[in-house]
Order: structure tokens, then C-alpha cells, then sequence
């Protein structure tokens, strides 16, 4: 469960979440370096080019911005912040509470909204693949 707003409480900390570096390698068509012979017929033309086809591997490194989480008497403020989302677009997630476990409410807050693939956290860059 989850709240829009933080209700009043004393604050304990602010926790600061890292900056992290995320490598994203995805398969792309290169461009053909010689013309393709010239033929009369269509469909031949296209099989032809089709089966050419040669592949390399793009590399894009990104940086998810590191945020600061307010820890409060009654629970956890994530700020409004970007993210890369699982199809690698970024997306700006809406500020979040989550409050602390109760008797009512057991277990520890979630982990902010981040794409599966990141990890938890650590500096080191990850390698992701992608087949768009």
C-alpha cells in the first residue's frame, strides 16, 4: 500500500540513493558498403538484400540521476525523479510514501521504481542487452 502524500511526521534521515551507470547493447542492421546488383526482377532484389544483411552492436551508456529518500517516523519519501524504464526509454516517476511496517501494515518498504534489469545499486555499470 501505498500514499500519494506524506503524512506529518518527525524526521530521522535522508538516505542518498547513487547515481547509476547502466551500458545498453542492442543489435542494429549496418548499412550495406557496396550497391546492390542492379536485377530486373523485385523479389529477387529483396531476398537478395535481406540475406546481405550484416548486424553490429550499438553501445549507449546512461547515468539514472542519484536521488536523496526521506526517512520519517512514519515512513519513506521518494522524490519525483527519471528513470529508465524496461524498454530503456526514461520515464519521470511521481514523488512516493511508503510507510514504515505496523502491526497492520508488516514488511519493509519496497525498493523505488527502477527497471528489474539495474540491480541494487551498485557503482559498477551494468551490461544489458536489448534485441530492438
Amino acid at each position: 500500500m501505498h500514499y500519494d502524500y506524506a503524512p506529518s511526521a518527525g524526521f530521522i534521515r535522508d538516505i542518498w540513493i547513487p547515481a547509476q551507470p547502466v551500458v545498453v547493447d542492442m543489435m542494429v542492421a549496418l548499412p550495406s558498403s557496396s550497391e546492390p546488383p542492379r536485377t530486373t526482377d523485385a523479389h529477387e532484389s529483396e531476398t537478395q538484400r535481406n540475406a546481405d544483411t550484416q548486424y553490429g552492436i550499438l553501445r549507449q551508456n546512461f547515468v539514472v540521476p542519484g536521488y536523496y529518500v526521506r526517512e520519517t517516523t512514519v515512513g519513506f519519501h521518494y522524490p519525483e525523479r527519471w528513470v529508465l524504464d524496461q524498454s530503456y526509454t526514461w520515464q519521470l516517476v511521481p514523488a512516493q510514501f511508503w510507510p514504515r511496517s505496523t502491526v497492520l501494515n508488516p514488511g519493509f518498504p519496497p525498493p523505488p521504481v527502477t527497471a528489474p534489469s539495474l540491480g541494487s545499486g551498485s557503482a559498477q555499470p551494468r551490461s544489458v542487452p536489448s534485441l530492438r
